[in-house]
């Protein structure tokens, strides 16, 4: 395995851990061995197997695949059927979650990257001139949000200024300002009634687009800055007793020090999708916006070209940015459950895609088959590898994460992985079984399923713990993929 995609897999495995939904496990089910065959009902073309063990929609979709399974779905008036009659057996009426097969095409693509067309204003650096005036007339304000996308010129380290509004009366009475540090980190700060708060709100000099938000009330004597929907900064200050003036001026690129007009600090690079309100927006709705989701807040001004007067020297381009929007009004509508069984069809709703449910995986009759012969076949005469990592883990029976909540946290994950190599080495002479691949093919599904608690992620002191795991992960994905391997895939190819 070359470094770079040795080191690219890492980089996945770190935003799959980092960013992936709050773990937690459902109630435990201690079945006896009967009770457990009421939750499989066998039909001519499934098996359907209940899981009365809670996750949320997506990792209870995760680990039905982790089973060679899928999330159950009612796609025809058979699957129907054969659900209510399996919910009948066991007498199960609470909430199960169900794929909707409407929207399962959709949501492939949704995942992907998704871009929309943004116009945008070009600021070129060969010109100190450029500027772009917002044509609309403002009021009085008490309060106000700014949000915009910015794209820095990765070149220009002098201080810029984004936008700056101008009264009649005070040049500097609303203005973002943004200077670029040694270590290559872009700083915000704002301007209000011509107080000049600290250059704290921070990121990247990447290049890349960034949603910045600014927001300020009166009432509340509060101002704050987010960046990609993140408050960066946040502070009240003296002098705020008064509202904003009105019949004033909103320049784009410059720094206004006469009342439209004397131009300083130019910013350079591109500009777009530049809104405004005449309230103060909350967190949620920054969020929102950053994601490309519309909010229900009333807009004072809506990004419009036709309402911007530029200088000749501003361009207009064409701005690709990336909008997961599609995705995320997916998740607010919520995901598909089945609520029950009852004498008619059963009742279909929508719940929060977050909320815990039990739920349904659905295989085939000879997959599930073969699936019970590997259970088997591991617990009667475990593999060398299996007999190892037992005794590496101080357990008297097989290993196994056959149950949603077998592997709870990144901890227990990080620590099965490490023995899973260990046992690996130490038996590397004896080779793994089909069944062997079966179980860690689970594992590392389970794994890359399974999110940190925010504390993983938020320092550099846990960055080498988790670059561990995924060098453990690494290695155990290669001892299955490896050529000499192949007569097991055979062995369990269905």
């Amino acid at each position: 395995m070359t470094g770079t995609l040795l080191r690219g897999l890492i980089l996945f495995l770190l935003e799959v851990i980092c960013e992936g939904e709050p773990t937690r496990a459902g109630p435990e089910t201690m079945l006896h061995p009967h009770e457990q065959d009421k939750l499989v009902h066998q039909t001519s073309r499934w098996v359907l197997k209940l899981f009365n063990d809670s996750l949320p929609f997506s990792r209870a979709e995760s680990f039905c695949r982790g089973q060679f399974s899928s999330l159950i779905t009612l796609e025809q008036s058979e699957d129907k059927e054969e659900t209510v009659e399996l919910l009948r057996q066991t007498g199960f009426r609470s909430p199960v979650w169900v794929r909707d097969h409407n929207r399962s095409a959709s949501k492939m693509v949704a995942l992907s990257r998704q871009y929309l067309e943004f116009s945008a204003l070009k600021f070129p650096k060969e010109s100190h001139e450029g500027f772009a005036r917002v044509t609309v007339s403002f009021p009085v304000l008490s309060s106000v949000s700014v949000c915009v996308r910015v794209q820095w010129n990765t070149d220009w380290n002098d201080v810029s200024t984004v936008f700056s509004y101008a009264a009649p009366v005070l040049t500097n009475e609303f203005q973002l300002r943004g200077r670029v540090d040694m270590q290559g980190h872009i700083h915000l700060a704002l301007i209000i009634h011509g107080k000049h708060f600290p250059y704290k709100a921070s990121f990247a000099n990447d290049g890349a687009w960034h949603h910045i938000c600014v927001t300020w009330s009166r009432i509340s004597n509060h101002w704050a800055i987010y960046v990609d929907g993140d408050r960066k900064d946040m502070g009240s200050g003296t002098d705020m007793d008064r509202d904003i003036h009105g019949d004033g001026i909103l320049i784009l690129g410059q720094d206004q020090d006469s009342f439209g007009g004397n131009f300083t600090e130019p910013f350079f690079g591109n500009i777009t999708d530049l809104n405004i309100w005449n309230v103060s927006l909350e967190t949620i709705h920054v969020h929102a916006l950053n994601l490309c989701l519309a909010t229900i807040q009333e807009k004072f001004f809506s990004w419009n070209l036709s309402l911007i007067n530029s200088h000749h020297v501003v361009k207009e381009v064409q701005a690709p940015l990336f909008c997961p929007a599609v995705h995320q009004q997916m998740e607010l509508q919520g995901c598909r459950t089945l609520q029950g069984w009852s004498d008619q069809l059963p009742p279909l709703g929508w719940t929060d895609c977050s909320d815990f449910l039990p739920f349904i995986c659905r295989s085939s009759p000879e997959r599930h088959h073969r699936m019970e012969q590997i259970s088997k076949s591991q617990s009667s005469q475990p593999s060398a590898f299996m007999n190892q990592l037992m005794k590496l883990s101080n357990k008297s029976q097989p290993v196994l994460v056959q149950q949603p909540s077998g592997l709870d946290s990144l901890a227990q994950a990080s620590a099965l992985l490490n023995i899973s190599v260990q046992a690996l080495e130490d038996t590397q002479q004896e080779g793994l079984q089909p069944a062997d691949m079966v179980t860690l093919i689970q594992l590392l599904t389970l794994t890359a399923d399974i999110s940190s608690e925010p504390s993983i992620c938020a320092g550099n002191s846990s960055h080498g713990n988790i670059q561990e795991l995924s060098q453990h992960f690494i290695s155990v994905a290669d001892s299955i993929i490896r050529e000499d391997n192949a007569d097991k895939w055979q062995a369990i190819k269905e």
